[in-house]
């Protein structure tokens, strides 16, 4: 659970960055299924259950912000029935600066958060990854932004191999666009 709660402390972090761009407050979802108020729309339990190979038993909106004075920001946490908690964070920076400005912003809040964090090539336009929480941010371009954390709480099991949860964070990733 403390996995999931970091998450959502650091998706309000990074949510609240930024300034007013003159988007509407219109709705944000596109023809790609693009939904930043709306990450479980985005990613349906189906295809988590399926990348993840698992039983999603819940699917659940939380952490919503919609202000179209800042960053739009949604999450979602999908329970599996062997105790796995993934959590998937879509969102759309309002904030002009360069991508190398807002990754480098991003890098500072988590390595501060939770501990140090690697740029992860060939994801998005640019990405890092959290390895100690499983934890990846991936910047796709348009303003368009993801978080995914994989929380490894599964009593009476052994942790899956660091590069398996990493695999599982960037199929995650891809199947939003990364």
């Amino acid at each position: 659970m403390r996995h999931a709660w970091m998450a959502v402390l650091l998706a309000a972090t990074l949510a609240g960055c930024g300034g007013n761009d003159g988007r509407s407050g219109d709705a944000t979802a596109t023809a790609d299924g693009w939904d930043e108020r709306d990450a479980c729309k985005t990613l349906p339990k189906e295809r988590v259950a399926t990348l993840l190979r698992g039983t999603v038993i819940k699917a659940e909106l939380a952490a919503v912000q919609d202000d179209r004075d800042y960053d739009t920001f949604s999450q979602c946490s999908y329970t599996f029935d062997d105790g796995r908690i993934a959590v998937v964070g879509t969102g759309h920076l309002v904030s002009k600066d360069p991508l190398a400005d807002q990754v480098e912003k991003q890098r500072a809040q988590a390595n501060a958060a939770i501990g140090p964090t690697t740029p992860l090539a060939g994801v998005g336009k640019a990405a890092l990854y959290a390895p100690n929480m499983n934890m990846l941010w991936a910047f796709l371009g348009d303003g368009r932004y993801l978080q995914i954390n994989l929380a490894q709480i599964v009593p009476g099991q052994d942790k899956m191999p660091a590069d398996t949860l990493k695999a599982q964070v960037i199929a995650l990733a891809r199947a939003l666009g990364a």
